[in-house]
């Protein structure tokens, strides 16, 4: 299959596929506030609407193939689906959900399986995700994303990339067994710029870092 992949340290990122669908729901567990999860089928057909989402947003890409002057993130208005995946042994260890809609980017959640959690995955991501958006693709010049109002001690480390930047809104998410407040901020690409060339982030700014619109597994 031909998507886009980033990759980093210790991590990748592709479109997630059927397969993943146990993983998947592992990473969920702790995600719905009744504790019932899916059923098999209707995870099946959430995974085959991702995977047509996908495959709609591929077809967009073909014509930055031909055209060079074309921003896919500028034309496009869709769900982007990210699983995250182990680069040692291709585990699935969470995905990360957002919505690109003409240049800016609204991320929603990102979910990890329990057994990855607490190991700097999430602080990783969130660099390969910023590194994917701003500096990967050409169009996106804009991130909303939810931040929680209480970080664990991993996000905190990298905490500093939100100074300065506004809280749009405070929101308790209902969609945990454990409800969680979260801060609603906007990070700019040059905000982004800022941070990850400063001298303090000299480490973060050369971690491995290839994004790959066509790749073929």
């Amino acid at each position: 299959m031909t998507h886009a992949r980033a990759t980093g340290n210790r991590i990748y990122t592709k479109i997630p596929t059927v397969a993943d669908k146990a993983a998947f729901l592992d990473a969920m567990s702790d995600w719905r506030p009744d504790g019932v999860l899916p059923e098999d089928q209707e995870l099946e057909d959430y995974f085959t609407e991702i995977t047509q989402q996908s495959a709609y947003a591929l077809e967009r890409l073909e014509s930055q193939k031909s055209d060079p002057s074309y921003s896919f993130e500028a034309d496009y208005k869709g769900w982007i689906y990210e699983a995250i995946y182990l680069k040692s042994d291709d585990t699935f260890i969470g995905i990360s959900i957002g919505k690109m809609t003409y240049g800016t980017f609204y991320h929603q959640t990102v979910m990890f399986r329990p057994a990855y959690r607490g190991q700097g995955y999430a602080s990783e991501y969130t660099i390969l995700g910023y590194k994917t958006l701003f500096e990967g693709m050409t169009g996106c010049d804009k991130v909303y994303t939810k931040r929680p109002a209480s970080p664990s001690t991993e996000l905190q480390s990298i905490s500093t990339m939100y100074d300065g930047t506004d809280i749009k809104r405070t929101l308790s998410l209902l969609d945990r067994i454990d409800v969680v407040d979260y801060h609603e901020l906007v990070l700019t690409k040059e905000q982004w710029a800022t941070w990850i060339n400063a001298a303090e982030n000299s480490d973060k700014k050369a971690e491995p870092f290839e994004y790959t619109w066509y790749h073929a597994d």
